[in-house]
């Protein structure tokens, strides 16, 4: 749904509307920006939170094996994740200054 109303507001923006601003075209943007961003953060924050090694030593064989491959994966993604969070952040106060 959230993505639906992204692409909305990029056709909005990106379609010859002579009478709305860039201000307008902003404050369209901005919303739907922020609570992205805070979702990402939120959700960033909370992958973080989780200690694997502690979760790992409880299990054996096939959880165990499992939180390992899970625990390697977010060490992979994190960095991607958090770089796409800030440019996202960065974006979002850009479009809420634009608003104003």
């Amino acid at each position: 749904m959230r993505s639906a109303v992204l692409i909305s507001i990029a056709c909005l923006i990106a379609s010859p509307a002579l009478s709305q601003t860039t201000r307008e075209k902003c404050a369209a943007v901005a919303p739907s920006m922020l609570e992205a961003s805070d979702g990402l953060s939120s959700m960033s924050q909370a992958m973080t939170s989780i200690d694997y090694g502690q979760a790992i030593a409880q299990f054996s064989g096939t959880e165990a094996e499992q939180l390992r491959r899970l625990d390697a994966a977010q060490k992979e993604l994190m960095p991607i994740l958090n770089a796409y969070l800030a440019e996202m952040e960065a974006t979002a106060m850009t479009m809420r200054a634009c608003a104003r």
